[in-house]
């Protein structure tokens, strides 16, 4: 009894014709499954190369069973999109497309092959498409929706970005980079992982591993692709929220691991994250700049206009649970965050501050360079601050830190700048005495509540 159907039985003149005939078959039959297997018989060989999306229907499940999909030469397009994405359709609340999975099996992996020109300063100039053209995988407006066992690699920017979406499960994803002395010389094509955009909730993100060239995992409530808000749902809620994080094994060359900022009247709120692992290497990979990146108060992501720069709570109810690294910074707080606890912070090797809260050489602007240690030297160009346009962290408490790391790149453990604290607690720490305990901005004049602090 057939159960499914193989791009192999439908001719075509591209692979990606192949696959959208699998796919529209299989819900004229009602079969619902689309298998990519790992040979292409078109081709002659086990790789697939996507010119154009694949357009997914309602109700489909995609199996890529040990196959390589790359991304074609000189294409503008996304591999698998939901096939109301970019229609007007797709953004009436009635144009909610339902139950789409995409899983993986058997090592399948999807490559970005070559870069295409398209980054983040041609977006919609000379003709180019804007830039999310080039993910891998784009969801909007989709409710129930599963993205598993896929290798991401070299993706052209994000790998895979979701906007008004929810209830969703997206686990045991692998992302690698190939291109490191290529890209060195190239235009910056931030290459994050996994981003949830606004309008996304009750998402599920797990045993996620690998290595991005920016942000790991990124929920950013800011606004959609298009500036004309033309991308939005008509009445739907713009905020994101009851996500949990966990089990995270990565690097990035730059950025954070996780990261989460909301500006423009959004917010981000309910986000459970834990078991978040550094696996960088001293002299074989990069060091991430932050581990987990709460806010930003750059005025370049509220478009220099202080009516839409986030408001005090707009990033609230986060809590945090074992996290191991050696990055820069460990946590970074900017801008308004409200009700956070994290419980379980270890800083090892070359790593820096634990805790870094405000903005001098952290939203400034960043130039990375490689060193003959494979390591990414940073030139901070600060952006610079009004002393009385200050921030605000409230009901905020790291509990259990142990101190581990060399403290060369901290002036401090526990760093404060331009920031208003408000019953903000540090309690139990244990450090080497590799680094001062505190390290506070000329402008500052609260001071952490510092409980339990003991040098080992």
């Amino acid at each position: 009894m057939k159960y499914c159907t193989d791009p192999n039985d439908f001719p075509a003149g591209s692979d990606a014709a192949a696959i959208q005939a699998a796919v529209n078959e299989a819900k004229k039959l009602g079969l619902d499954t689309v298998v990519i297997p790992r040979m292409n018989r078109r081709r002659g060989q086990a790789l697939w190369v996507i010119d154009t999306a694949v357009l997914l229907p309602d109700h489909i499940t995609l199996i890529l069973d040990g196959c390589l999909l790359r991304m074609a030469d000189g294409s503008f397009d996304n591999m698998f999109r939901n096939s109301l994405a970019l229609s007007p359709a797709g953004c009436d609340p009635e144009g909610r497309q339902t139950d789409i999975i995409i899983r993986g099996i058997n090592g399948a992996a999807l490559d970005g092959g070559l870069p295409n020109g398209l980054n983040e300063d041609t977006s919609l100039t000379g003709g180019m498409p804007h830039i999310s053209a080039n993910l891998f995988i784009y969801l909007h407006n989709v409710e129930r929706f599963e993205i598993s066992g896929l290798t991401c690699r070299d993706q052209r920017w994000w790998a895979m970005a979701f906007m008004f979406s929810r209830n969703g499960h997206i686990h045991d994803i692998r992302f690698r980079l190939t291109r490191h002395l290529e890209d060195r010389v190239i235009r910056w094509r931030n290459q994050d992982g996994i981003d949830l955009r606004i309008g996304c909730s009750d998402i599920l993100i797990e045993n996620i591993e690998g290595e991005t060239g920016d942000d790991f995992i990124a929920l950013t409530a800011l606004k959609g692709f298009r500036q004309d808000r033309s991308d939005y749902v008509a009445g739907a809620d713009t905020d994101i929220h009851d996500v949990i994080i966990r089990n995270i094994r990565a690097v990035t060359s730059l950025c954070a691991i996780i990261r989460l900022l909301a500006h423009h009247g959004n917010r981000i709120y309910n986000v459970a994250i834990s078991d978040v692992h550094d696996i960088s290497r001293f002299g074989e990979t990069a060091q991430s700049q932050m581990c987990l990146r709460i806010g930003d108060d750059n005025p370049a992501y509220y478009d220099f206009d202080e009516a839409l720069r986030c408001k005090p709570g707009d990033i609230s109810g986060i809590s945090i649970r074992n996290v191991h690294t050696r990055a820069r910074t460990g946590i970074n707080l900017t801008g308004c965050v409200n009700d956070l606890h994290a419980d379980g912070l270890c800083m090892t090797d070359d790593g820096g501050a634990a805790l870094f809260c405000g903005q001098p050489g952290i939203s400034g602007v960043f130039i990375y360079h490689p060193t003959a240690q494979k390591e990414y030297d940073l030139i901070k160009a600060p952006v610079p601050y009004d002393p009385g346009n200050r921030e605000r962290l409230e009901n905020v408490l790291i509990e259990n830190v142990s101190y581990e790391a060399e403290g060369r790149h901290a002036p401090g453990i526990l760093c404060l700048s331009y920031t208003d604290l408000h019953r903000v607690r540090v309690r139990n720490i244990t450090t080497n005495g590799a680094a001062p305990l505190e390290w506070y901005g000329p402008a500052d004049k609260d001071r952490f509540v510092i409980e339990g602090a003991r040098e080992s």
